[in-house]
């Protein structure tokens, strides 16, 4: 063959139709097999809301006839000669779960403790929590205080609080929830106080 013909038969080179459609059926498999991981991996990692501290939970707590001791609200105190009950708590309505009969004119607040766990401290991304106090309370979270309302006359309806800014102070395992609550006056005819803490974590593990 001609160097002409030679290059000429180079030119007029034809790509084989078959490999062609081997090629795209192999980046259409591809793109749909990306697609499903893909699909797969935002699935397993949603956000989800979980309560680590609910209407079950059992708390310590403390009537306020004296005040308290002083690191009362510190991950390492030993309430173990404290009261034990669940939210709520109060005196004078009907969804009393643990009644304060001795309230009313002897002691206007209630100090109260209770332990959650987190197992993975690196898939939680944020946390709510929700009070219902007649008067002003405080909150802390292994000593740490997460939220504080000084309003008096508070509504029986919790608002969910966004405390996430303070999900670097959990710790791996055990956590202890510390609240206290004030009625709004001593001689008030009811009391009610039931807090609520949600954790926002990725189901599929840690958050990126």
């Amino acid at each position: 063959m001609r160097k002409s013909e030679e290059v000429c038969v180079k030119k007029n080179f034809v790509f084989p139709v078959h490999a062609l459609m081997v090629l795209i059926v192999s980046i259409a498999f591809l793109s749909v097999a990306f697609s499903i991981t893909a699909y797969a991996e935002t699935k397993e990692n949603q956000e989800v809301s979980k309560a680590v501290v609910d209407e079950s939970s059992i708390w310590s707590y403390y009537k306020g006839l004296q005040k308290p001791p002083r690191k009362w609200h510190t991950f390492d105190f030993d309430d173990s000669s404290w009261g034990k009950g669940q939210a709520g708590f109060g005196y004078g309505r009907n969804n009393i779960t643990t009644h304060l009969g001795d309230m009313t004119g002897s002691y206007d607040a209630i100090y109260a403790r209770t332990e959650f766990t987190i197992n993975d401290i690196y898939a939680v991304t944020g946390m709510t929590l929700s009070v219902i106090c007649d008067g002003p309370y405080t909150a802390y979270i292994n000593g740490i205080e997460i939220m504080r309302n000084d309003a008096r006359g508070n509504s029986l309806r919790a608002e969910k609080l966004n405390v996430g800014g303070f999900v670097h102070e959990l710790f791996p395992g055990k956590n202890v929830l510390c609240v206290q609550c004030r009625n709004d006056e001593i001689i008030s005819k009811d009391f009610f106080f039931k807090p609520v803490l949600n954790v926002l974590e990725y189901q599929g593990g840690r958050a990126q």
